[in-house]
């Protein structure tokens, strides 16, 4: 008898046996090969969070550690699974870049602390990796079988003794392997490329299409290997004898080899992309010019958390404060609003918990009251959709308190004022008109609180309403914007780069009513409610108008022309028990539902929208 070695997948694809066990690196190695990107990721994060280092060592210190550890993982990885001549253009790859920098600089970046960081890393991986693999021990056996030619040979071949245990491990695989690191490296880019944005390297590097790219070939490399075991999963739901079930085993089986293969090709795309995208940078700076991108992050970041920590102060809460008529702060409206009617003369005020130029402190104002001012405004609280606050009761807190707070110190700062403004401005919210697919609502249509959010745009809207004997001397308007849509903030900043890489589509069912404005419009609102006309005298009660665009569109028809002036495919629908489960269903009923809303004292006030339609406010956005 001829013993022979595995002739698993992995025997076409040069793969090694232990010699002990009898597994074929195939099985741990899939598991281990996304996890080296999230690896290499989770390293250049943390060097760029931990601040004592960054301000310590030269960035190409630390991106000469991130390259010496993948180059690490690529030896002991990839390698090993490639053929003779790609395991030789990998290798030339990693030791040209050993060369040209000197492992003394990851001497120097151990000796301010990180090497225990690094090891703990290391480690973490490695265990879960060594978890992840578990199922691909413990589902194999060796035998002894024969070749066509009647030859006998050792066999090491899974071994599956119930169908359930076939369903766990290529889930499982699909689970760990794909789907979780996948969504890791998506969140990962995302945040590099939104930092990337904050820095000069953005007009420098063709930082967009790289990250794109990369994302994409993971994708294009791992996801047949894994629809592979999502079929042999599917055959094992069917009878034995029959033809479906047979059907998808020899789709399995025929397919394993070559989807085994283009998965390990991946191993080699990525330094293929860093050459063709950066190549005059690498040229350069070889590998390091990832840490010419962490530099620039790392060295804008002490000034961005400055200017988070004082937009935080002073975002969406203006006082309009001049000789005529003003409109201020420092959020994504705020701006705006403060750039418009700055361009139309105006002095702007704003009020924060910082004092500085241009701005008065909560503090001043109660001690000191409202100074003279034409007209107010409040855009105050929270934000809603705070991807990184869990919906719980302290965020309800805060989302009541932010706003119905701010509003009553407004309020009654307007009422004790000997000359009080002639017009008194809060934005709120569309909220608390009922989600309907076929209800339209205007101006005048009459609600009732039906849940959380209306009832927290009645307590705020209740907050604003000035004593009858101010109310009759300064005008009271109400504004009630949708979706907002802006190239710096809104609805568009968290949905402009899922869009962008191809990975947006319809929240929900897609046919709820989606009621946006753009930002202009909205501050040209505001500000047109400032400036009430001559003849028009104050009412007692609140003036109400919709900040929506003319324009009734759903949430399938904004995604749809979106992607189209993206040129990207709008393919991957969120499911609303998605919606739900992440940001909790009475926030996300904001997004999987909505209200056609039409802005009729809007336009019959006579106003003039510069974007009355989707489709030249989404290209105005995305500058297409």
């Amino acid at each position: 008898m001829e013993l022979v070695g595995p002739v698993d997948v992995m025997e076409d694809l040069g793969g090694s046996t232990h010699p002990f066990t009898g597994v074929t690196s195939k099985d741990a190695r899939l598991a281990v090969l996304p996890l080296n990107k999230l690896f290499l990721f989770l390293l250049c994060w943390l060097h760029q969070y931990d601040e004592p280092i960054i301000s310590k060592v030269k960035s190409n210190q630390i991106a000469i550690s991130s390259n010496l550890v993948f180059n690490h993982f690529i030896h002991h990885n990839v390698s090993d699974d490639l053929c003779p001549q790609s395991r030789d253009f990998v290798h030339i790859l990693s030791h040209t870049e050993h060369r040209r920098e000197s492992p003394s600089a990851f001497t120097r970046l151990s000796s301010l602390g990180s090497r225990r960081i690094v090891r703990r890393v290391i480690v973490g991986t490695w265990a879960l990796v060594m978890v992840i693999s578990i199922p691909s021990l413990v589902f194999r056996d060796v035998r002894i079988d024969s070749d066509e030619r009647n030859k006998m040979r050792l066999v090491c071949a899974p071994n599956h003794t119930l169908p359930r245990h076939v369903q766990f491990q290529y889930a499982f695989e699909t689970v760990a392997g794909f789907i979780v690191p996948y969504a890791i490296i998506i969140t990962s880019y995302v945040l590099i490329l939104r930092r990337l944005r904050q820095t000069k390297f953005r007009r420098t590097i063709r930082s967009e299409k790289l990250i794109l790219a990369i994302v994409v070939m993971f994708g294009a490399f791992w996801l047949p290997y894994h629809v592979v075991n999502m079929v042999q999963v599917a055959a094992e739901l069917y009878p034995v004898d029959s033809t479906k079930r047979d059907m998808l085993d020899h789709i399995s089986k025929s397919s394993r080899a070559v989807t085994s293969a283009l998965a390990f090709i991946s191993s080699c795309a990525n330094p293929i992309l860093y050459t063709f995208a950066g190549k005059s940078y690498i040229r350069k700076n070889g590998f390091a010019f990832m840490a010419k991108l962490f530099e620039g992050i790392s060295s804008d970041q002490s000034g961005n958390k400055k200017s988070r920590s004082a937009g935080k102060d002073s975002v969406e809460t203006g006082n309009l404060n001049s000789t005529n008529s003003a409109g201020g702060g420092s959020g994504f409206v705020g701006r705006e609003l403060t750039r418009l009617l700055r361009d139309k003369g105006h002095e702007v005020t704003v009020i924060s918990r910082q004092p500085g130029p241009g701005k008065i402190t909560w503090g001043e104002l109660e001690s000191h009251g409202l100074p003279p001012c034409e007209g107010a405004v409040n855009l105050a609280g929270e934000n809603l959709m705070n991807p990184l606050r869990w919906w719980n009761e302290s965020y309800k807190k805060d989302l009541f308190s932010s706003r119905i707070d701010t509003t009553k110190a407004l309020a009654q700062a307007i009422a004790a004022s000997p000359s009080p403004p002639h017009s008194w401005v809060l934005v709120s919210g569309v909220a608390c008109y009922k989600p309907s697919l076929t209800a339209e609502y205007t101006e005048d249509s009459e609600w009732t609180p039906f849940d959380l959010l209306s009832r927290l745009v009645k307590e705020w809207e209740a907050s604003a309403i000035l004593p009858e004997s101010v109310a009759q001397t300064t005008r009271q308007v109400v504004i009630r914007p949708g979706a907002v849509l802006g190239r710096d903030g809104g609805a568009m900043k968290q949905m402009l780069l899922p869009f962008w890489l191809g990975l947006g589509g319809t929240l929900g069912s897609g046919r709820q009513p989606f009621p946006w404005i753009h930002v202009s419009d909205l501050a040209g609102i505001v500000a047109h409610a400032l400036e009430p006309p001559p003849t028009a005298a104050p009412s007692s009660s609140q003036q109400v108008l919709n900040g929506v665009a003319p324009a009734l569109n759903t949430n399938y028809e904004f995604t749809k022309e979106l992607g189209r002036l993206l040129r990207r495919p709008t393919i991957f629908p969120v499911p609303g028990f998605v919606m739900n489960g992440l940001m909790g269903s009475e926030r996300a009923v904001v997004l999987t539902q909505g209200q056609k809303v039409r802005p009729q004292r809007t336009l019959e006030a006579g106003f003039q929208y510069k974007f009355p339609d989707l489709t030249s406010a989404l290209k105005e956005i995305v500058g297409s």
